[in-house]
């Protein structure tokens, strides 16, 4: 499991997110150092956010990948070197949510292994998914919350048919600046 979370990168101990990658990405890194920006710009999920503060960019089954199915990344929009603020590796669990659940709560349990001390625990949320007008997909997430107002999740997204997205699970980073982006202007 630890291989999935950290893809082999894994400090016995960590007090931020900055330590941790992702198919070898990192946060505060660059995406031009693993992709390029002809395929950064191919890959630009437009609309996600009601703000543009933030890009978000959603790479499926690179060729470099070991563990994930797809990893996703924020940038600032405006930022010429794609800085990464916010990293997602990608499951599919395409009509199989109880199977996404069962890997959510391993991965968790070795979250707050690894960062016992370091960052609190948020309980397990479910909610209805805001993107999905008939109401019935659901997402359920356990959050770390660090000092620094770094975060790393752990979550399932269980997609109505109406919706038409496919069951996932995903293990992400976000900085403070980010999550302060989801909470005060993405949506907004």
């Amino acid at each position: 499991i630890l291989i999935l979370i950290f893809s082999l990168q894994t400090p016995s101990q960590a007090d931020d997110i900055s330590e941790f990658q992702i198919e070898g990405m990192y946060i505060g890194s660059s995406a031009l150092d693993y992709i390029s920006e002809e395929q950064i710009q191919k890959n630009i999920t437009p609309g996600h956010y009601n703000d543009e503060t933030f890009t978000v960019v959603q790479n499926d089954y690179l060729s470099f990948f070991k563990t994930y199915d797809a990893v996703d990344f924020d940038y600032k929009t405006s930022d010429q070197n794609y800085t990464i603020h916010a990293l997602s590796g990608v499951l599919i669990y395409e009509n199989n949510i109880k199977e996404c659940y069962e890997k959510m709560d391993e991965i968790v349990l070795d979250m707050m292994e690894t960062f016992r001390g370091s960052a609190k625990k948020s309980k397990k949320r479910e909610k209805k998914h805001s993107a999905d007008k008939s109401g019935k997909s659901i997402v359920t997430m356990v959050s770390f919350w660090f000092d620094n107002g770094d975060r790393a999740s752990v979550t399932c997204y269980d997609y109505s048919e109406e919706h038409g997205s496919q069951d996932h699970l995903s293990v992400g980073f976000s900085t403070k600046e980010h999550n302060e982006f989801l909470m005060n202007k993405a949506y907004k």
